[in-house]
């Protein structure tokens, strides 16, 4: 039964209390007087700053001077905005769509993960590029030419949210918790396509040996770079790496709800800093990680391969979009080299901030200042 929008209004409303106790609580640590001084520094964060409790906690912000909360890129909306305005629709659609991203790296020759094949409600002439099918029989001659080892991925998706590995094994396919012959798979993804848009199948990459020692077995992390177009040139202005912790197959960070990690990358050296992530998936309990929880190598000190071949690779990459003026990129190192797997147009400056254990919008904005519309500055 679809609830009442009275119903909504309530959950919603018990949903935010709730987030707002538990910023309290981790914060007061069982302290009466100290939560009375919590529950005012909430506050005044949000009603001011436009700071909600879990990024309240996220970053700190009862170890952060005041004076320096509204530094930070939150909740409000209008960074975001800014971007949105700074590059015209069809450059930020071929960021938001991962099929035609792939036209455009192959189009300019830039270093790109392939597609297999893509599954989508109905063809389009901008898919040309790639196979679509909604055929079984294609679909296996596909798989009989694929790695035994898949990705796939929603077409539209943001923070890997809906991705999956899919594994050939003795004829048979497994993927999400199910195993049958390869049609499985396909019947998984075409029964679903009325939820999702549509799928990429790729295959499934190996991480780099240097950074394999620092991520957990099963996922692949990848290097957030955020780029600029300026004076008639490309810049790298901040880097970061995204490392996989568990039984996690993407590096999507979420607030650090996935437990995964986030470290700050030295643009000039590719040299890796220790790396932020939270001893809790329930709320925000931010701490720093020198090494890796479950290998024990060192994260600190790690240099990214080929860092030089990494940076020209995006400057290349954002030079081939200079409608896009401002994009995140990310990059997988695998033993052959840098691999572009996607850009996004709203990067996430949040975990960002985390990384570098700073508000970024200031140091954002006066890069981001010359390039912006005359009625966003």
């Amino acid at each position: 039964m679809t609830p009442s929008p009275l119903q909504r209004a309530w959950r919603e409303g018990a949903r935010i209390a709730s987030q707002y106790a538990t910023a309290v609580a981790h914060e007061a640590r069982g302290k009466p007087l100290r939560a009375i001084g919590t529950m005012r520094q909430i506050a005044l964060a949000r009603l001011r700053h436009h700071v909600g409790p879990r990024y309240y906690s996220l970053f700190e912000f009862s170890r952060v001077p005041r004076d320096d909360w509204d530094d930070y890129v939150t909740d409000d909306p209008a960074f975001k905005k800014l971007l949105e305005r700074m590059s015209p629709a069809a450059a930020r659609d071929v960021a938001n769509d991962k099929a035609l991203f792939h036209r455009h790296c192959a189009r300019h020759g830039l270093p790109a993960i392939p597609i297999l094949a893509l599954i989508s409600r109905s063809p389009r002439h901008e898919y040309a590029n790639v196979l679509w099918t909604r055929d079984r029989r294609a679909w296996n001659e596909m798989l009989a030419q694929a790695p035994p080892s898949l990705f796939v991925k929603p077409l539209d998706g943001t923070f890997g949210e809906g991705a999956f590995t899919a594994e050939r094994v003795n004829g048979e396919i497994r993927f999400a918790d199910h195993q049958g012959p390869p049609e499985a798979l396909f019947d998984y993804l075409t029964a679903r396509l009325d939820e999702q848009s549509g799928w990429l199948i790729q295959p499934r990459l190996q991480c780099h040996p240097v950074l394999a020692a620092i991520m957990s077995p099963d996922g692949i992390g990848t290097i957030r770079a955020v780029t600029c177009m300026k004076e008639g040139g490309s810049r790298l202005l901040l880097a970061i790496l995204k490392i996989t912790v568990g039984d996690n197959v993407t590096d999507n960070f979420h607030h650090g709800s996935t437990g995964n990690l986030v470290a700050p990358i030295d643009v000039t050296s590719g040299r890796v800093s220790a790396a932020r992530g939270s001893k809790r998936k329930d709320w925000p309990e931010m701490k720093n990680f020198s090494h890796h929880p479950e290998t024990g190598n060192p994260i600190e000190g790690t240099i990214i391969p080929g860092w030089p071949h990494v940076v020209r690779t995006v400057l290349e990459a954002q030079e081939s979009l200079p409608d896009l003026k401002s994009t995140g990129w990310d990059i997988a190192i695998t033993p052959d080299g840098p691999l572009l797997v996607e850009t996004n147009a709203y990067y996430s400056v949040d975990i960002m901030q985390v990384a570098y254990q700073r508000g970024l919008k200031r140091e954002l904005m006066r890069e981001l200042d010359s390039i912006a519309p005359p009625a966003e500055r």
